[in-house]
């Protein structure tokens, strides 16, 4: 939103702002998510309803908020590509206590990346795809049978779109699906308490209504 206002642009719907954060950043977030985060976060953004439709500007607190930094955010580039995937891997080691993981993708290198989950105590995954084959199930297993108590839940209808990772004191919005991480440019931002609260309430509705895979 601050860089649309620096073009002459106040106000945004949400879903054009979900369509900036996805083609600027690379940063995957449904427009009904980004609207219910700002309409929760009147301090950084203001909104008004035009034509039906709820419009959002930044603050004059939000835009401090974004120029002091206090969300870190990554970039991934492919051609640093190991070295991105170490940073993630070095988030994930220090995730504590029950570890929640939406993303829409599921197959072995999803796995993969999950084995640097070293020492929570659970692995909720909310996923929609699954490549399911022995190698995946037998590597489910394995993270299982490491101390942690391993779950995957599909919702009941496929509309998943976010991707984050969400522990007992923080969040990390993915700007691309674990599988595909490193292959291409995205951003990962470390969220905010606020968003954190937002995204944990949605998924604990959709992981409650879920169905258990296998």
């Amino acid at each position: 939103m601050l860089n649309s206002k620096k073009a002459g642009t106040d106000w945004l719907a949400a879903s054009e702002i979900s369509a900036s954060l996805l083609k600027d950043h690379g940063l995957s977030l449904h427009w009904r998510t980004v609207e219910t985060i700002l309409s929760n976060n009147t301090t950084f953004a203001a909104r008004r309803k035009k034509n039906k439709q709820w419009q959002f500007t930044i603050t004059n607190p939000g835009q401090e908020q974004v120029s002091t930094g206090n969300n870190p955010i990554m970039f991934v580039d492919p051609v640093k590509a190991v070295r991105a995937v170490f940073n993630l891997h070095e988030f994930f080691a220090k995730l504590k206590g029950s570890v929640r993981i939406c993303d829409p993708y599921l197959d072995i290198v999803t796995a993969q990346h999950l084995e640097a989950i070293t020492s929570a105590t659970a692995i909720r995954l909310l996923t929609s795809s699954i490549s399911d084959t022995p190698t995946l199930r037998l590597a489910l297993t394995a993270l299982g049978s490491q101390g942690k108590q391993v779950e995957v839940r599909k919702p009941a209808k496929d509309i998943l779109h976010d991707r984050y990772v969400i522990d007992d004191s923080s969040m990390l919005i993915l700007g691309t699906s674990l599988n595909s991480f490193g292959k291409r440019q995205c951003f990962v931002i470390k969220a905010g308490q606020d968003i954190r609260s937002v995204l944990l309430d949605n998924f604990k509705k959709l992981w409650d209504s879920g169905a258990v895979w296998p």
